[in-house]
């Protein structure tokens, strides 16, 4: 009995052994996962395209959550418009921010693909900075957002915008079309001198001149020695010879030029070197006080894939939500990841942006050409080395295998450590003993870690439900408030330590101030609307009915807040106006 006793602690023994030996194993032969891929994967899982209830799918992505905070244009129209009609003085082109105006403007003629956040501060940008200058690698979306922007700017008057498109060699002859030229002795006036005298004669509407690719011509060749000279000090000689304006803002006849304060230059130029000039370091000085770069948005290519991919799923009968769901991963992965090898071997102006012709290479079995295609574009711009395929393997291997990254594991990092030291041999036995450590290490930690993790899907769900409107906010705080209390007992009960707890209560605490862009958008209208120092009925209505609508989305102690914030601006506006007339009286 005492034989067969000790003979079956033997066989358990030695299963528990290999089975531990084998586990241990994997842990330390197994290679890191790269940090981009899990967020973009965080990024997927909670962009509602893609949604699921199954916690067994959890995965180590959800302990890198991105901002899902995403909004597209169409989604902020009230937004937008208030915007607008702060920087149009003539009363009779503001709008309702209730009728969707800037968005039925920059739709012509396809609505743009865009954060708002970004289309709404380029225009306050470009319309507090009277020479601007756009500049940004092939594909980044210049030439739409300076178009969509002037739309706004000059409530989408053709006539108040003036374009030109710059083409080699022919700076001479813009010079004579858009300043002048003397025929006969007597000065011709060209294009811009004519648009500059409408802008003086009419200061309550915006006038915009786009000059693109401004970096194929010599600027100064353009607007000639008196003008150039101008624009980089107003205090030089800037007086063009058989050229009179009567001025009638200013009440005067001269020769002069005066740029006015409602024109807005924006010059459009690539970051790739220019075969004529390098506008950005020799004359941004005079073309842009405002330098606006545009690189490749990895944002924007998520919003446009995710649209594209909501297309094909009400089309195609044999929408397949798994494999689109893939794809999207390893375009987003591969965008990101070859724009910054490509960064790191030839520079950032070499990167490919989102709206360049990768795109429309975008479906599952056009992978191998999406990939061509942007080695493609990048050999375009003739670097020094040109890029090929081999120098991308990285990204490949990571894709074939879910996100690791090659020669990451614990092993490996070891081996390469000491063979590039040249000790292997001589640490070898350290190296067994730091082996055996490391890897009881991650096993202990990855029996500790499900924990954070069920928690924190427990924390996207609640959210998820909460931004549905199944739940409210405060039905939210609630159900968070429990989760807080789950993970205090567990790190009193050393399941889960206090670096864990802490990143979750992080993690937390960012979720839950998701709604701060709610109070933002709201003190950015009162903004705008006291940039005259006062209120008038019709902004107090609009706050009140913006107050209405964001009620629900926000604790009730923080609405009452804004509400009572609301009513004394108003009120000390009324009473200024009162006061005023007091005065006049």
């Amino acid at each position: 009995m005492k034989k067969t006793y000790t003979i079956s602690i033997i066989i358990i023994s030695t299963i528990i052994t290999i089975w531990g030996i084998d586990k241990l194993s994997q842990i330390g032969f197994e290679d890191e996962t790269d940090i981009v891929w899990l967020q973009v994967d965080s990024l997927i899982e909670n962009s509602n395209l893609f949604y699921h209830k199954d916690k067994s799918q959890v995965t180590d992505s959800i302990s890198l959550l991105t901002d899902s905070t995403i909004f597209y244009l169409q989604d902020k129209p009230a937004y937008l418009d208030s915007i607008y009609n702060t920087i149009q003085k003539d009363t009779n082109l503001q709008t309702s921010c209730n009728d969707t105006f800037v968005m039925k403007i920059i739709s012509k003629p396809f609505p743009p693909t865009q954060h708002y956040l970004k289309f709404a501060g380029a225009v306050e940008l470009f319309y507090r900075n009277q020479f601007v200058m756009v500049s940004g690698v092939n594909g980044s979306g210049k030439s739409t957002l300076v178009d969509r922007v002037t739309k706004v700017i000059t409530a989408d008057k053709e006539k108040n915008v003036l374009k030109l498109t710059c083409v080699p060699e022919r700076g001479t002859d813009y010079h004579k079309e858009y300043i002048g030229e003397y025929r006969n002795g007597i000065f011709q006036k060209g294009k811009l001198l004519n648009f500059w005298e409408k802008a003086w004669e009419d200061s309550l509407h915006n006038y915009v001149m786009i000059i693109d690719d401004i970096d194929k011509i010599y600027p100064a060749t353009l607007f000639g020695a008196d003008v150039w000279g101008y624009m980089d000090n107003p205090k030089n000689s800037n007086i063009i010879e058989g050229y009179y304006f009567d001025n009638i803002r200013k009440k005067k006849k001269n020769n002069q030029i005066e740029i006015p304060d409602n024109f807005i230059l924006i010059s459009v130029t690539s970051t790739v070197k220019s075969n004529v000039i390098n506008i950005i370091e020799e004359l941004g000085r005079r073309l842009g006080k405002l330098k606006f770069f545009m690189f490749p948005d990895v944002t924007e290519f998520y919003m446009y894939l995710i649209t594209k991919i909501k297309k094909k799923r009400k089309k195609d009968p044999l929408f397949n939500e798994n494999t689109e769901k893939q794809h999207l991963h390893k375009l987003l992965y591969f965008f990101i990841k070859a724009n910054k090898i490509t960064e790191n071997k030839y520079g950032k102006n070499y990167t490919v942006g989102q709206w360049s012709s990768i795109k429309k290479k975008r479906n599952p079995e056009e992978f191998n050409a999406f990939v061509s295609n942007y080695i493609a574009q990048v050999n375009e711009l003739d670097p020094e080395l040109e890029l090929k395929r081999e120098h991308l393997a990285n990204i490949f291997y990571t894709i074939n295998n879910n996100g690791k990254l090659e020669d990451t594991n614990f092993f490996a990092r070891i081996l390469n450590l000491l063979l590039s030291t040249g000790l292997f041999s001589e640490f070898f036995g350290g190296l067994l003993f730091l082996t055996v450590s490391g890897i009881i290490g991650l096993f202990i930690y990855n029996s500790r870690k499900k924990h954070i993790y069920l928690a924190i899907a427990d924390v996207n769900t609640i959210f998820e439900n909460y931004k549905s409107n199944k739940i409210s906010y405060s039905e939210a705080e609630i159900q968070i408030k429990k989760l807080r209390k789950r993970i205090n007992e567990l790190v009193a009960k050393k399941k889960v330590n206090y670096m864990e707890a802490t990143y979750f209560f992080n993690l937390v605490n960012n979720r839950m101030s998701d709604k701060s862009h709610i109070i933002n958008d709201f003190f950015v209208l009162i903004e705008h609307f006291v940039e005259d120092k006062i209120i008038d009925y019709k902004e107090y209505l609009q706050l009140q009915d913006y107050l209405d609508k964001i009620k629900g989305k926000i604790p009730n102690n923080q609405y009452q807040l804004l509400k009572i914030k609301v009513e004394e601006l108003y009120k000390k506006s009324t009473n200024k106006i009162a006061n005023k007339k007091n005065e006049k009286i």
